[in-house]
């Protein structure tokens, strides 16, 4: 499923949900907010498999809208090394036991309070 799904390339979603990304970034900075957008976790057999080109242009596409963007925060997680197999349904989902919520939650928690503090103090 992986390497099939990766494969499928639809340029004109991709630059449709872009300019959509580029416009809702543009309404948050227009009202003072400083928007977060966050990767969930995938297994390692996912992320090992996916089409690297196809990661490759996701994160230059994400990289690019940051620097449009400079008050957005990406928080990637797609390669978590604190969850183990235990913690997935499958390759792309988590599973729905309390614990593994909690090792997300918990995680992602901590990296928004970081960002937080750091803009505390400028």
């Amino acid at each position: 499923i992986i390497d099939t799904w990766a494969e499928k390339i639809f340029p004109e979603t991709r630059d449709e949900n872009i300019k959509i990304l580029d416009d809702y970034l543009t309404l948050c900075k227009e009202n003072n907010i400083r928007p977060i957008m966050f990767l969930s976790p995938m297994h390692e057999a996912y992320v090992k498999y996916y089409n690297r080109q196809r990661s490759e242009e996701f994160y230059f596409i994400v990289e690019e809208i940051i620097k449009r963007h400079h008050s957005a925060i990406f928080i990637d997680s797609w390669r978590a090394k604190f969850l183990t197999d235990a913690d997935f349904y499958d390759v792309e989902h988590l599973n729905t036991y309390v614990s593994s919520r909690n090792k997300c939650s918990t995680t992602l928690e901590r990296t928004i309070y970081k960002y937080y503090k750091a803009y505390l103090k400028r």
